[in-house]
């Protein structure tokens, strides 16, 4: 195979996919690529929040270790959002797939409209070529958006004023799947111009995202009647007041229809480019990753949305980290692999699929030996930061545990028993829960000997630096 494309998408958790479950169809052209390549059914990412999901996604490292490593660390305790400065030094750290692959004489290109993953926050420097339809307006924009979310009252009002005055007709906060496709097919048209080098695509879609507004004709898939603008606008004034106590069944349902429709859209368009690329004879020489940054929380445990829970702690449960991932197009057909693997594995696997080694500094593990039915999975590992204080589960195919410092909070779940996480058997499964609780420490261990190591490495070559100073050679 000479291409990779990953395709990520945002908010999308695994359990509203029809190939993973789901009753409704949602995903009818995702299911028959999982069908036709490989399907992971209990996929989990690193984090509960794009910045440090996509970041580990595509260097194949834990979120806490950019966090530990960086100067603004020292800040979070004052910011109850990631500010620009912080972001940029998280950025700062770590090897990205698109860096390794230009090495290997690949071409690589970047194409989204995430504002969180813009050059506003210097994201993607590594790629030859990034589309990620920032203009000074729009990152203006986008500040000012951040700013107001400090402020959940005026936030929720600016909103609601915002949509009266322009009307619900697009996200907030990303142009369509289809306007991002129609970059991606241009380019990919320019590139066969040429044909002088093999390609790495990497392309987010921003669609499933709230505010979930869906085109008309993909709501009739599960309603008989679409919402209309004005109705969508007060659904979106109910949730964004994140009190899922004063939602009633009804507008829960009406919120279901919108995120489902939503789903159903990006699918839609999923093939639609796929379509694209066979027609232009690319499809047979490129094998095409399908995953999600984080899922999306419907006051399951007191919240909408994701990455912003206020005072709570403990927030990785499943509906914010179990996500989707296919393999399409691989040597691999037919296969579903159940044992619990995480998104950190997705940048060593992409390599390994291309016949390239995979980097000792990547934490994640190629999943080839699992598709090939070798070896067990050794679970998965996810880390949020709250205030300064870490949340980080661990999940294997059947339970999940969760530390919480902010509250030294821990909590244990059968997921086969209790897919929703509402019992919790730390104290009935003392034995089960110290195993587990062990698998946490190792883990933070591991993650303080890197730190403590690379702080080390730099240190070194500072009075490296500073030698070579006092002697005048530099």
């Amino acid at each position: 195979m000479k291409n990779a494309i990953l395709i990520t998408i945002d908010t999308l958790r695994a359990d509203h996919m029809s190939c993973l479950g789901y009753y409704r169809k949602t995903t009818p052209n995702l299911d028959n690529l999982a069908k036709n390549g490989v399907l992971f059914t209990n996929a989990i990412s690193v984090g509960c929040e794009t910045i440090t999901s996509i970041q580990s996604l595509l260097s194949s490292d834990y979120p806490l270790e950019y966090f530990v490593r960086s100067e603004a660390f020292k800040r979070f305790d004052n910011i109850p959002k990631f500010d620009r400065n912080t972001v940029l030094e998280i950025y700062k750290h770590g090897t990205r797939i698109a860096k390794i692959l230009k090495n290997y004489g690949y071409i690589t290109a970047a194409f989204h409209s995430s504002p969180l993953l813009s050059r506003y926050y210097n994201f993607g420097t590594e790629f030859d070529h990034l589309d990620d339809f920032i203009t000074s307006s729009v990152a203006r924009k986008y500040k000012i958006r951040r700013k107001l979310q400090k402020y959940k009252r005026l936030f929720n009002l600016a909103r609601y004023i915002y949509y009266k005055i322009f009307g619900v007709k697009e996200s907030f906060v990303g142009k369509r799947a289809e306007t991002i496709n129609k970059k991606v097919i241009s380019w990919l048209k320019e590139w066969l111009k040429e044909n002088k080098s093999n390609f790495f695509i990497w392309i987010h879609y921003m669609d499933v995202h709230g505010p979930y507004i869906p085109p008309k004709e993909f709501q009739l898939y599960f309603r008989s009647k679409p919402l209309n603008s004005s109705e969508i606008q007060k659904l979106l004034f109910k949730r964004g007041k994140n009190k899922p106590e004063e939602m009633s069944k009804s507008d829960l349902g009406d919120l279901f229809d919108l995120y489902d429709a939503e789903i159903r859209y990006i699918d839609h368009e999923i093939k639609s480019f796929l379509d694209e690329l066979s027609e232009m004879g690319i499809l047979d020489d490129t094998f095409v990753i399908i995953t999600a940054d984080h899922g999306e929380e419907f006051g399951e445990h007191g919240n909408f949305g994701h990455g912003d829970f206020g005072e709570q702690y403990g927030k990785l449960y499943d509906e914010l980290i179990h996500v989707p991932l296919i393999i399409y197009n691989s040597p691999y057909k037919n296969v579903k692999v159940d044992e619990s693997v995480g998104l950190v594995d997705v940048a060593p696997t992409i390599l390994d699929l291309l016949g390239i080694p995979v980097p000792k500094s990547f934490q994640g593990r190629s999943l080839v030996p699992l598709i090939r039915g070798e070896g067990k999975s050794s679970g998965a590992i996810s880390e949020y930061l709250q205030k300064g204080r870490m949340v980080i589960s661990y999940r294997t195919k059947e339970w999940k545990y969760i530390f919480s410092e902010g509250n030294n909070k821990q909590e244990l779940y059968n997921i086969k028993n209790d897919p929703g996480e509402r019992e919790n058997l730390y104290e009935r499964e003392i034995e089960k829960a110290m195993e587990f609780e062990l698998k946490i420490k190792e883990h933070i261990s591991k993650q303080g000997k890197r730190i403590k190591g690379l702080s080390g490495e730099k240190e070194r070559i500072r009075e490296k630096i500073e030698t070579l100073k006092r002697i005048g050679r530099i």
